[in-house]
């Protein structure tokens, strides 16, 4: 049996940070014997605040945000990458939530389900 990968991840919906599954394969050859291999299918999804997708939560995501609300930039995708106050849209406090975790110490993104 053919498994898509892009299936087995769609299944899982917008996924934050990273997630480890365990799979197993198991069949037969064609010569009748057994086999078995299994470990864990690791994948790197979206990082809660990582607007700008590179890797860290930083100032450049304030601005791609900004861009986004005042000049014609670009939406983030998926747009749930900059809705960090989980008001339903982007807005700018969304900005402000990350300048308050950047420079004030404040809650780390992350409130996704």
């Amino acid at each position: 049996m053919d498994m898509d990968v892009r299936l087995f991840v769609r299944g899982y919906g917008v996924l934050w940070d990273t997630a480890a599954y365990p799979y197993t394969v198991s069949g037969q050859m064609t010569d009748g014997t057994p086999f078995a291999a299994g470990g864990d299918v690791i994948i790197f999804g979206l990082r809660a605040g990582d607007v700008n997708n590179n890797g860290a939560v930083e100032i450049g995501d304030v601005v791609t945000i900004i861009s986004y609300l005042y000049r014609q930039g670009q939406l983030p995708i998926p747009a749930e990458a900059a809705d960090l106050n989980l008001s339903g849209q982007v807005d700018l406090g969304d900005a402000v939530y990350i300048i308050d975790y950047i420079f004030r110490g404040g809650p780390a993104p992350g409130g996704h389900p």
